[in-house]
């Protein structure tokens, strides 16, 4: 395991303490161009994560000293780094898709077939085995309805914190949430970081140990996670969005019956009556004279003469008269002779 520096002119690195490492130099002729190599020395007994964080701690001391002075053009610390972390990003993504898979057959498992396994992705539908790891987040942890509340946000002028209320009332419902709940919950707060750190494994990028350290760490708690809610939530049938229904196609039936045809065809008519009557001079006029009517000085005269009329002893004592019971003889009508 070796580090490569190209610096544009010969070093000694007097001042440096390079102890525990062993130092090849290459020249390229005809130029000021030195290329350096450094190595642990095989002296040192010590594992491979320690030797990749020892050629790491001294591209630290490189770059605080020389600066600008110099290029890391192979590092086999980084190397090292994602070599370790390639199996538990690759672990992730497998597990992922799987848990896609799982889920997609049980919310689909009244009518399963292949078309069950397509996700919506922008305008289309894609195998989820076509996606690439943007995609997968797209589908899983995103909910549509605020990517369209964040595009209406430009349109207006906010304050820093009146913003951040704003979209922290918004209720937000991802494909991830309805799989598994909220209980799990680690994946999809960390999900841009686990596609970065994805990103650098997979395009060999150069990581330092703190990234390697910081990635490992997420990366394994994301991986017993996703293996805990495939176990407890998918395989067992767990999960509120799991079920024996399919919903989609039960609308999209409905939609295309002819019940459906029918009632949407009645409301039209009864809206296109509604509509013409209530544009209609006739009924324009009605109200007129109906409002004219209720703002009379005499028509509400009326209404409060029959109030008081009700609402008077006169009226209640002849109530009063009458649920008297009447007596056998007042009851019976006289009889012919």
């Amino acid at each position: 395991m070796k580090n490569e520096y190209m610096f544009f002119s010969k070093q000694e690195f007097t001042d440096i303490n390079l102890d525990g490492y062993s130092k090849n130099d290459i020249n390229i002729p005809k130029t000021d161009i030195y290329i350096y190599q450094f190595e642990c020395d095989d002296k040192e007994e010590i594992n491979d994560e320690d030797k990749a964080k020892k050629l790491d701690e001294l591209t630290n001391i490189f770059e605080k000293i020389f600066s600008e002075q110099f290029v890391l053009i192979s590092s086999g610390s980084s190397q090292y780094f994602c070599s370790i972390l390639y199996p538990l990003v690759s672990k992730f993504e497998t597990q992922l898709r799987y848990a896609y898979y799982v889920s997609r057959a049980l919310y689909n498992s009244e009518n399963i077939n292949n078309s069950s396994f397509l996700l919506e992705i922008g305008k289309s539908k894609n195998k989820i085995e076509e996606l690439d790891f943007g995609q997968i987040y797209e589908a899983g942890f995103t909910d549509k309805s605020i990517q369209e509340k964040i595009k209406n946000l430009a349109s207006k002028k906010w304050s820093k914190t009146d913003l951040i209320k704003s979209i922290q009332s918004w209720e937000e419902k991802t494909m991830w949430q309805n799989m598994v709940g909220k209980d799990y919950d680690y994946i999809e707060n960390n999900f841009l970081k686990l596609k970065e750190f994805r990103n650098h494994v997979m395009h060999s990028h150069l990581i330092d140990y703190n990234t390697y350290k910081e990635a490992r760490n997420v990366l394994e708690l994301a991986n017993k996670e996703l293996q805990k809610a495939i176990k407890d939530k998918l395989i067992v049938n767990n999960s509120t969005y799991l079920n024996n229904v399919n919903i989609n196609f039960i609308i999209n039936d409905y939609f295309n019956s002819e019940n459906f045809k029918q009632l949407k065809e009645n409301l039209n008519e009864l809206n296109v009556r509604l509509n013409d009557y209530f544009n209609n001079e006739e009924f324009k006029e009605t109200i007129i004279n109906l409002n004219e009517t209720f703002n009379d000085k005499k028509f509400i005269q009326t209404l409060d003469s029959i109030n008081n009329y009700y609402n008077s002893k006169r009226l209640n004592n002849s109530l009063d008269m009458q649920k008297k019971p009447t007596t056998e003889e007042e009851s019976e009508e006289p009889q012919n002779e």
